[in-house]
């Protein structure tokens, strides 16, 4: 817990992943996606998932696509769901969807942008 009595859960499941990365611990699979009551499991989209490890301007130009056709939102929601800590489960309300690709077109970053509630 935090100062104020939070708990630092990002704190504690980035420090996992940092073990399970450097061999010290496995975790397990991430559990299936849940939405309302209900279970679905995302299909795996291929991508490029070799580490990257160089400067940014090795990566330059990157590109920033605006998430528009469903082969791209099949790709953005299996990347959330596959690499953030929290998964994903959908949107609410209104969003803006981006995602960012390297100059080999390797997927870098997903931007979600919503609304204010």
């Amino acid at each position: 817990m935090n100062a104020n009595g939070q708990l630092k859960d990002m704190a504690c499941r980035t420090m996992l992943l940092k073990l399970e990365r450097m061999g010290q611990i496995t975790l397990p699979p991430p559990r299936s996606v849940g939405v309302g009551n209900a279970v679905r499991h995302l299909r795996s989209v291929p991508h490029s998932t070799y580490d990257i490890v160089c400067t940014l301007r090795e990566l330059t130009p990157l590109r920033i696509e605006a998430v528009r056709e469903k082969a791209m939102s099949r790709l953005f929601k299996h990347l959330l769901a596959e690499y953030h800590y929290l998964g994903f489960s959908g949107t609410v309300g209104e969003n803006m969807k981006y995602l960012v690709f390297d100059r080999q077109q390797r997927p870098l970053a997903c931007l979600l942008f919503g609304s204010a509630a």
